[in-house]
């Protein structure tokens, strides 16, 4: 036996004579066998694994030399050395700077928690800590919770401290494990450029928006806590068909999505993500702990996922999400300048193919409608003859501004040419497109760029049960178009009403 070892026993055996009869001489001797041929870190990881059941439901150890992380957390396995806020844990810092156990019986009256109160979990009843103490110094400590109440006993206070201190003697001997962490440089934190920031909240200043989907409840509710000290605002549910459905209320900039999950498996919750028209375009970031992550995400070949396998810190994570939006961000301005008209903002014609085809592939599964607008600009040729091109572009702004104003978020307006729009309207029946035609008519009407009149010629058609092509579907809206000019403009006409004056 070396000489270290020596000593350690010594010190243990000293201590543990000290205690006399009030330990639990089993649980401790357990420990002992575990020191004799444990690594550091496996010990670390009995002892916790020990004090938390000798004092509580659920428990952590907290290193605080080189920077206060979580050591170990049995209840979410998959976060390493997270940063730990000691502001908003009095009770740690008690243990800390006294080096003795810390028990609180009752969480919601002790004086010592009066300024993290509001903060405490609904669910938290009483804690205790238990520090690891050698020589002079307190390198940690055993956190533990309850959701109960309840009185620690002597007993169970003096052998957890033997067990800490046997924990805090060999660890002490190993220097990697308490090495400070953030060895590396911090990411940039507080930034997703994934969106436009007033669409986050209406707030320009509002931080980004993140969903976490995962049914391991510890370790999401670790993770929106962390994320949430870092400015994030983070929303959290448990399983795919929820989170599918709140994507489009809350809204995020970024999906955590856990793998293994319960009735719909994240790459499936990915695919149907992917299929929104809205929202589809959301990043993901694949968390998981299996072998093979790597290999399923590639083979998914979807835009805009990456993955980040299980455990990671938090400076793995923080560096991720921004590697995820600043690739995100990339990609969105590609598409926009490839998917949009540059004069009016709107979209352009292969946008809109894209979505045609979309749009169709569900009126044949689930027999929706669909209905397409067309509108046409009168005599847009004689207002840039006759007052120049730059009061012709003022006006097709103008006219892109109402249809922009009119349409739903599931709607898409498009700059189809010189002097024509088009409006895709799902899930719109013919007369509903004809009541939303009308009132775009109206309000085009109303308008005057640089004091100037400008009307419409629109046109409607209706696509129910994927009866004709797409092409076609176009064709017979840009007729009925065509038809309400000839008649003299400033009005409307429905596909297949060929009496209808508008």
């Amino acid at each position: 036996m070396s000489s270290a070892r020596t000593k350690i026993d010594d010190a243990i055996t000293a201590f543990a004579a000290s205690a006399g009869d009030v330990i639990d001489g089993d649980r401790v001797d357990a420990l002992m066998r575990v020191a004799a041929g444990a690594t550091p870190r496996e010990l670390l990881v009995a002892a916790t694994l020990a004090v938390t059941q000798l004092l509580g439901q659920r428990g952590s150890c907290i290193l605080v030399e080189g920077g206060p992380r979580v050591a170990f957390a049995p209840h979410a396995p998959g976060l390493v050395d997270w940063p730990v806020n000691l502001a908003l844990y009095p009770e740690v810092v008690a243990a800390v700077e006294s080096r003795v156990v810390v028990a609180i019986d009752d969480v919601h009256s002790d004086a010592r928690l009066e300024t993290v109160r509001s903060n405490l979990p609904r669910e938290l009843g009483s804690v205790a800590v238990v520090p690891l103490v050698v020589a002079d110094r307190c390198l940690g400590v055993f956190l533990v919770q309850s959701a109960s109440a309840q009185i620690v006993s002597p007993e169970a206070k003096a052998t957890a401290a033997l067990m800490a201190k046997i924990t805090a003697l060999v660890l002490s001997k190993s220097p990697p494990l308490l090495a400070p962490i953030a060895a590396e440089p911090a990411a940039p934190r507080r930034s997703i450029p994934l969106a436009p920031a007033a669409e986050v909240q209406g707030d320009p200043a509002a931080p980004g928006r993140i969903l976490i989907i995962d049914d391991d409840e510890a370790f999401a509710s670790v993770l929106t806590t962390s994320l949430t000290e870092e400015g994030y605002l983070v929303e959290h549910t448990t399983n795919g068909p929820d989170g599918l459905s709140r994507i489009a209320t809350v809204r995020p900039q970024l999906v955590l999505l856990d793998v293994n999950l319960p009735s719909l498996n994240g790459f499936d919750i990915a695919r149907m993500l992917r299929s929104t028209p809205v929202h589809g375009n959301v990043p993901i970031l694949f968390l998981s702990g299996a072998d093979d992550l790597a290999l399923r995400v590639r083979g998914i070949r979807l835009t805009d996922v990456d993955f980040l396998p299980k455990p990671f810190s938090i400076d793995e994570l923080l560096t991720r999400i921004q590697r995820v939006g600043d690739q995100a961000a990339a990609r969105r301005k590609l598409l926009l300048e490839a998917e949009h008209d540059e004069l009016t903002g709107l979209g352009n014609l292969r946008l809109l193919r894209a979505r045609m085809v979309a749009e169709r592939s569900r009126v044949e599964r689930y027999g929706s409608a669909l209905t397409l607008v067309v509108v046409d600009v009168d005599k847009l040729k004689q207002i840039n003859d006759q007052h120049g091109h730059v009061a012709g572009s003022r006006a097709l702004k103008a006219i892109a501004d109402v249809l922009r104003k009119e349409v739903r978020e599931t709607d898409l307006p498009i700059r189809y040419g010189g002097d024509e729009f088009v409006v895709l309207l799902p899930h719109t029946t013919l007369a509903e497109g004809l009541a939303f035609a009308n009132r775009a008519l109206n309000h085009i009407a109303e308008i005057k760029p640089g004091g100037i009149a400008v009307t419409v010629s629109i046109g409607i058609a209706a696509l129910a049960g994927g009866s004709s092509s797409d092409d076609d579907l176009l064709r017979r809206a840009d007729a009925a178009a065509y038809r309400a000019k000839r008649l003299g403009g400033n009005r409307l006409c429905a596909d297949g009403d060929d009496s209808q004056p508008g």
